[in-house]
């Protein structure tokens, strides 16, 4: 089966015989499809746009553009098509009419991007392209090989033991004739003869029609495709040094079907664990054989001691009272939809054990089969265990709480800037341990904070992070204990800056509730600052608090960046770098962490660099990197400013002391160097972490 629709690409292979159909090999879902081609056609025809008009298309033209582009592909491609399509962008106020603009997508061009780009004539053993797709416009992990045929050809050389003889297309991308007729005039010649194409009126209706038949299938009045899991599934164990993995579930498993393995495991409980799991779809081991895992990539053919493919671990925290590890027996269901159910199912000891045995489900889906882990954890520091217990000592006992920094800086022979993230969550996991301990004395409290920030930064990255963040919620229910301690106050806001990357968006909404009624205009502000009476160095660590909670929504924002460009015009608030450090994080273009939907539009960050890049700064040095990450270039353009705007601002960041580096960030699209970084977040970031937007980023 070949199917491909608007965002992804799939092939499974069936094999026909007289006692039905048998599913016998099921290819990677590769995020690639009629979207590729349409954002190709787009950014063809934007280039001749542009060249002509002088003038960049906005975010809504540019998306009239890409809807043009695909109707233009489908009247070119259809039955009896003309030689050339018309492309037409609407442009927006007065000169509606006057400002449209057009342009056209010829058959010629368009057999070009398709059949040379999407659909060239390769041969059979041709490699997979491997370097970095080209097309990011919608925030997708593209493939990185945009050659459709390469991908077929790659799994056929895997799976196909016999020539093809028949194809099934799916998807609304394979219902031109021309793009069928090539896959089937490929396939023809990697094998000499062409592949039959079976029937299929609407293959943009399969998945819809594949429902309805499955609905058949459960009642038994249709034919069920067998095959079961479409690849083994293996869980690791600690075997010593070596690396190995149990198999959970061979190849073929039949859905529905449960297991049990004639293994006795143990399972660690009341601390953060990981389960790591790999798959292979070349591998036929029996349910509980001990595999080893070999270097965790793809498997390579024809080779018969095949590495297993890691998959993303399941890391949970399983509660057993009283008891740190439990023997358990695994037990394995493959449910109706296709997902793995493994439960560790207590073994009672000798003595007969609980009279009711516990047991710990986990799960995770098969249909895809996961997606390959980009790299494996790094392991803790091997005296990560001493150092652990240096903590819970120093704040059980009071003993060496002043020198406990410095102690394990010494204890792992590093910087603390230079431990991984790894070993940071250890021992932020042993400081959780003594949390009831911090509320002793205000040393106790300022120290156990600023340590606990300081581990769990940015609070996420790594796995079992928001349990902790959870965790760390609880003491901000609780609140100060020494609430007139100035270091601990400090302390305190310190650390929900630091966290606050972990913070769900309500979590954070809560502290911005707390912290508007100090810093914004409001009739009780006056009585609440009068009662709260916080320092200078407090009001700071409050503004850096609340500028770092991205996920705020924009109203809220632009409140704290309105107050902010009201405290900044007296040259005396220019002169406190924390204002102009919190307006950069507020009005941002490129969050570190948090949702795009919840950026500043661009229009009101025009509106403010207007003003800023009038003002005089009396330390110039200071203000060129704040000042371009209000105006840092994204080839978003939603949150890019207009080109006028940028290009003033790249002018005044220049002229200032070191500045040609923040230009450089305006002008074009680049990364962040490390120390840029750990400028925007206001610290450093663990070894090894790299912040990502949030998940919901591209809505």
């Amino acid at each position: 089966m070949f199917d491909i629709g608007g965002g992804t690409t799939d092939f499974t292979l069936i094999d026909v015989t007289g006692d039905g159909f048998t599913r016998t090999a099921v290819g990677d879902h590769l995020l690639l499809g009629g979207d590729n081609l349409d954002l190709t056609l787009a950014k063809l025809v934007e280039q001749r746009l542009v060249a002509r008009s002088g003038k960049k298309l906005d975010a809504l033209q540019w998306h009239g553009l890409v809807h043009a582009c695909r109707l233009a592909k489908e009247t070119l491609l259809g039955d009896d098509p003309p030689a050339a399509a018309p492309i037409v962008v609407s442009s927006r106020g007065a000169r509606l009419i006057g400002g449209t603009l057009r342009d056209e997508i010829t058959r010629a061009e368009l057999d070009t991007v398709l059949f040379d780009g999407f659909f060239p004539r390769v041969a059979f053993d041709a490699p997979l392209l491997r370097g970095r797709g080209g097309l990011q416009e919608f925030g997708l992990p593209y493939a990185s090989d945009p050659a459709v045929t390469r991908h077929l050809a790659a799994f056929l050389s895997r799976h196909a033991g016999a020539p093809i003889s028949a194809v099934l297309f799916n998807g609304g991308a394979m219902t031109p004739n021309a793009l069928r007729a090539r896959v089937l005039d490929q396939i023809a010649a990697w094998q000499g003869a062409p592949p039959r194409e079976l029937p299929a009126a609407t293959p943009e209706l399969a998945v819809a029609q594949g429902a309805a038949y499955y609905g058949l299938v459960r009642r038994g009045l249709a034919i069920r495709i067998k095959g079961g899991t479409p690849r083994a599934f293996y869980i690791g164990v600690d075997a010593g040094t070596a690396r190995r993995a149990v198999c959970l579930a061979p190849a073929g498993l039949e859905d529905g079907a449960r297991v049990q393995l004639a293994r006795d495991f143990r399972l660690v409980t009341n601390r953060p664990v990981s389960f790591r799991l790999y798959s292979s779809s070349s591998r036929s081991d029996a349910p509980g054989a001990l595999v080893p895992i070999g270097d965790g990539r793809p498997e390579t053919v024809g080779n018969g001691d095949t590495d297993l493919l890691e998959l993303p671990p399941i890391v949970t925290v399983l509660r057993a009272r009283g008891r740190g590890e439990v023997t358990v027996r695994l037990e394995v269901h493959i449910t109706e939809l296709g997902a793995l159910e493994i439960a560790c199912v207590e073994v009672p000891d000798a003595s007969g054990g609980p009279a009711a045995p516990e047991t710990w489900k986990l799960a995770f889906d098969m249909r895809s089969g996961g997606t390959p882990a980009v790299e494996a954890a790094a392991e803790a520091h091997p005296r990560s265990d001493e150092a652990r217990a240096r903590i819970q000592r120093a704040f059980q006992t009071g003993d060496g709480l002043a020198t406990l920094a410095r102690d394990l800086e010494t204890t792992l022979d590093a910087r603390r800037d230079d431990w991984s993230v790894t070993t940071t969550r250890a021992l932020f996991d042993a400081l959780i341990e003594v949390a009831a301990e911090r509320k002793k004395t205000p040393d106790h409290e300022q120290r156990w904070l600023n340590l606990a920030g300081f581990l769990l930064r940015p609070g996420t990255g790594a796995p079992l992070d928001a349990w902790r963040v959870r965790v760390m919620w609880g003491v901000f229910n609780e609140n100060l204990a020494h609430p007139r301690s100035e270091p601990g106050k400090l302390a305190w806001w310190i650390a929900w800056r630091r966290i606050a990357g972990g913070l769900s968006k309500g979590q954070q909404d809560q502290i911005f509730d707390r912290l508007n009624k100090l810093l914004l205009p409001n009739p009780l502000q006056a009585k609440k600052l009068t009662e709260a009476r916080p320092s200078k160095q407090e009001l700071a660590e409050m503004w850096r608090a609340v500028a770092s909670l991205e996920r705020l929504p924009v109203a809220g924002k632009l409140k704290l960046g309105d107050e902010l460009m009201r405290r900044l015009e007296p040259r005396k608030g220019r002169e406190d770098p924390v204002h102009l450090w919190a307006l950069s994080r507020i009005g941002a273009r490129v969050p570190l962490y948090g949702p795009l939907n919840a950026v500043i539009p661009a229009g009101r960050v025009a509106d403010w660099l207007t003003q800023l890049c009038a003002w005089d700064w009396p330390e110039p040095d200071k203000a060129a990197f704040p000042l371009a990450q209000l105006g840092r270039r994204t080839a978003d353009r939603a949150r890019d400013l207009d080109d006028a705007t940028r290009a003033r601002l790249a002018a005044t960041v220049r002229a200032m002391p070191g500045g040609d580096r923040a230009a450089v960030l305006v002008e074009q699209v680049v990364e962040l160097e490390a120390r840029e970084e750990r400028v925007a977040l206001g610290d450093t970031l663990p070894a090894g972490l790299k912040l990502m937007l949030d998940d919901d980023a591209a809505s």
